[in-house]
């Protein structure tokens, strides 16, 4: 009789190998994808279109028009699920346009021949967007000689600059106030210095205006004016 032991390590090993079937025929399903489209497309074009395009109900979520965009589950934020689903949902919508290059000339120029307030407009990209979004079309769905159209032939005339996937998406904020250099404030002045300064150095002030009086030496008494005679006073001439 086999031990409880050998017993629950064998019912180990049948659920492990369940498990690791269902795994590996799951991801069997899974097409081949580039690690380099993928990863830039992670990085810089998924971000784009869910920006651009999924933040209302034109191509956000599964009741949306072609090609539906998901965000994450967990604070919109994209997870390996969303990503593969977003990626896959572009590679069709680029194929039932005709290519990367129509697909491209339908984005810039409008989605449909009579566009409509909710569905139809231009896409409104930077040209920093724009070159990111061409350059990973052309690298990741190259059109082949099929799939080559007027129209987006026409829109690829000018064949933008291939950037780079890792620079940012956005304007780079410039920095605070706070880390800008500042102007030197004007020193305050010493008030103690001030005043030794206004001590040692008085303000000169004009000399003095010396107002002309009366010369009593001059008077003679005849000129002063005779007093009434009932004050009972008399001038000295009278008196003599």
């Amino acid at each position: 009789m086999p031990s409880p032991r050998l017993t629950a390590f064998r019912a180990w090993l049948i659920t492990a190998a369940v498990v690791l079937a269902i795994t590996g025929a799951a991801g069997a399903d899974e097409p081949a994808i580039d690690p380099t489209s993928l990863s830039s497309f992670t990085r810089a074009i998924q971000p784009l279109l869910l920006n651009h395009c999924a933040t209302g109900a034109c191509h956000g979520g599964d009741t949306a028009a072609a090609p539906q965009l998901r965000r994450g589950p967990v604070g919109g934020l994209a997870n390996r699920t969303t990503t593969l689903a977003n990626l896959q949902s572009i590679t069709k919508a680029v194929a039932d346009a005709g290519g990367s290059q129509a697909f491209l000339h339908k984005v810039l120029t409008g989605h449909e021949p009579n566009p409509s307030p909710r569905r139809g407009t231009p896409l409104s990209l930077s040209d920093h967007e724009r070159q990111l979004l061409q350059t990973w079309l052309a690298l990741s769905l190259p059109d082949t000689g099929s799939h080559t159209t007027a129209a987006g032939q026409a829109s690829m005339t000018t064949a933008a600059t291939p950037v780079g996937f890792d620079a940012p998406l956005t304007t780079p904020t410039p920095p605070r106030a706070a880390a800008l250099p500042l102007a030197p404030s004007p020193r305050k002045p010493n008030r103690f210095r001030s005043m030794l300064e206004r001590a040692a150095n008085p303000l000169q002030l004009p000399p003095p205006r010396v107002t002309k009086g009366l010369d009593l030496e001059k008077v003679l008494p005849e000129t002063f004016p005779p007093l009434p005679e009932d004050t009972g006073l008399a001038s000295p001439a009278q008196q003599n």
